[in-house]
């Protein structure tokens, strides 16, 4: 419903800038995540903390952005993502014993800015900019390899914040309507590990 809403006002906003000159751009873009590995074997505590290790997993997301470009080469964007669910394996490291899991859904917004060093049909550009991300987490419980149940306990901080880099290009097939292509790394301060990941989207972008 937050992300339906958050495509609803880009689209708002977009709309109220028709007549005007071709500052504005709405992206609307999907692709996927890649999360790397995090945490240690060494943070393994019987029956607390029995699968610490979180393995490298690439969900699906979806979003959309909005930019504001100053001038010819520089523009603000404010970036709305949704992340979907992905399996993942954890591994007890005392007795590899391994269990099949739901990795929890997230969304997240940031604020960019977007530079293009050349005008053009086609514009590569980089982006750099900071945002926060919204864990929707619920305690669950799975069977492992081995016949145990083991419930997984929703973490009590669920909002961090997170810095993210990255380029991209724009392709423009009329002078209104293009195609974006965009690779950003992203990193999330949450706790107790700094969570990398790479996310790679393309998507229809319009101009007014």
């Amino acid at each position: 419903m937050k992300a339906k809403l958050f495509v609803v006002l880009l689209i708002l906003c977009a709309a109220a800038s028709f007549g005007q000159t071709k500052k504005y751009r709405l992206t609307l873009c999907g692709g996927m995540n890649h999360v790397f590995a995090y945490g240690s074997a060494e943070d393994y505590v019987m029956e607390s903390n029995d699968f610490p290790v979180t393995p490298a997993h690439t969900p699906l997301d979806f979003g959309a952005a909005f930019a504001y470009f100053l001038n010819d080469r520089l523009g603000i964007e404010l970036r709305g993502q949704s992340t979907l669910a992905a399996d993942m394996t954890l591994i007890d490291p005392s007795d590899q014993d391994t269990v099949t899991i739901k990795s929890a859904k997230h969304m997240s917004f940031s604020l960019n800015l977007l530079w293009e060093p050349t005008p053009g049909k086609v514009r590569p550009y980089l982006v750099l900019g900071a945002g926060l991300d919204k864990l929707s987490a619920r305690a669950a419980s799975y069977m492992t390899d081995n016949g145990y149940e083991v419930t997984f306990a929703a973490p009590d901080k669920t909002l961090d914040f997170f810095i993210n880099a990255g380029a991209g290009v724009c392709l423009f097939v009329t002078p209104s309507l293009g195609i974006q292509l965009d690779v950003r790394y992203r990193l999330l301060f949450a706790a107790p590990n700094r969570i990398q990941s790479l996310a790679a989207s393309g998507g229809v972008l319009m101009k007014f």
